[in-house]
């Protein structure tokens, strides 16, 4: 089995302070073999790394919510509708994951918004869900449609790398380790990030960077 953190966003983000390298670092020491780093509405600069399994792809704003497309190789236009936007990934080979859906407190895919037919797994498990039942609607859903279950710290600061996480029966390398997604050999698992105080820590971040882009652009 093979440990892995399928949602991590980078500095490359508003919203987060992590870097790629320090993050394998920090996730190599907890026992994990690989993750998936994300952005909104971006792709993060690849870095390849010795030992450890980068999956690079971005969390993508639609219609009715956000989805996480990995292993695309470019960006996707946001604010599609959810089910073009799942189309879009699939057409460049990539993994269509709901993320915290029935989260009621975050811009989620909730039911009836897709159709289970364009998601290849389920995000059960996210350690930044503010609302308390959201990790059980997302089971009941995930298992209702028969689709695959994994779990992603969603962090955005260094103490939540790793908070959620799946366990992934595969063979060590990204091809295989998103097929085995697909088919179902996962199991998700976590912890909960203190989510207020993180959420609020993001946007504080998120204003912070906005606010210097437009000064810069104005004095450039």
């Amino acid at each position: 089995m093979l440990k892995f953190d399928f949602h991590v966003h980078t500095l490359q983000g508003d919203h987060s302070r992590i870097e790629v390298k320090k993050a394998v670092q920090i996730l190599k020491s907890k026992g994990f073999d690989g993750a998936a780093f994300v952005d909104h509405d971006a792709i993060p600069e690849r870095i390849n790394v010795k030992d450890f399994l980068t999956i690079y792809g971005e969390e993508i704003s639609t219609k009715q919510g956000h989805l996480l497309g990995l292993n695309i190789k470019t960006s996707i236009k946001p604010l599609m509708s959810a089910e073009i936007t799942a189309k879009e990934i699939i057409k460049q080979g990539g993994v269509v994951i709901v993320p915290h859906p029935y989260d009621y407190m975050r811009i989620a895919i909730n039911r009836g918004r897709l159709n289970p037919k364009f998601i290849h797994a389920v995000e059960t498990r996210n350690a930044r869900t503010l609302w308390p039942l959201a990790s059980s609607n997302a089971d009941v859903f995930a298992e209702k449609h028969g689709l695959p279950k994994v779990g992603g710290s969603d962090a955005h600061f260094y103490k939540e790398l790793g908070n959620a996480f799946t366990l992934v029966d595969s063979k060590k390398t990204v091809n295989a380790v998103l097929e085995a997604v697909k088919r179902g050999k996962t199991q998700s698992f976590g912890k909960y990030s203190p989510p207020i105080l993180q959420h609020v820590k993001g946007g504080f971040l998120k204003a912070y960077n906005r606010f210097l882009r437009k000064r810069f652009k104005k004095e450039g």
